[in-house]
């Protein structure tokens, strides 16, 4: 799919029903699962049941998808082609192309993995919606989730965009 944005043209693969009819070479059996707002007003209500003040916080990772490398022995299925003013044109991608099932999941495990870090190693409340992470803590903590999260997804290579991120917030927009 090509895409008029601010910065110019840009083409994305596709991967799904509606723009490539039925793909049987990636063909899920099994649905991913994202945390929804409840879990952040769950949180939320803990937190304030117990007499504690919350403040909120999010983080997003950084072209998280174009940070998780394909497979090296999948490269050989990572080429795109496409015909651009009459010119045929041929490109790999090394890392996981948006739109694809294959990134979806790549993805998954590598959100899951940063959550698990946050919620069993840092003992912090958190919750994830794909790319987007976010939870709240005790007023004054230092070293809240998003915190936790932005050093330890840095340590493995997928760092948060601090545009896109919010500390300690009594106010939060979560996608």
């Amino acid at each position: 799919v090509r895409e008029l944005r601010s910065k110019g043209w840009r083409a994305r693969v596709v991967d799904h029903m509606t723009e490539s009819l039925l793909n049987n070479a990636v063909f899920p059996c099994d649905k991913v699962q994202h945390d929804s707002i409840d879990v952040l007003l769950f949180i939320l209500i803990a937190l304030m049941r117990a007499g504690i003040t919350p403040c909120m916080w999010k983080r997003d990772v950084s072209k998280a998808f174009r940070r998780l490398p394909v497979r090296i022995a999948h490269l050989d299925f990572s080429w795109e082609v496409f015909v651009y003013d009459g010119v045929a044109y041929a490109a790999q991608h090394t890392g996981m192309p948006f739109g694809t099932t294959a990134a979806v999941y790549a993805w998954h495990r590598a959100g899951n993995f940063l959550m698990a870090l946050v919620r069993r190693l840092c003992r912090a409340p958190a919750a994830r919606f794909v790319d987007d992470f976010f939870g709240a803590s005790r007023e004054g903590v230092h070293w809240h989730g998003g915190r936790c999260l932005s050093f330890l997804a840095e340590l493995v290579g997928l760092p948060c965009d601090p545009l896109k991120g919010a500390e300690s917030c009594t106010q939060l927009v979560v996608l």
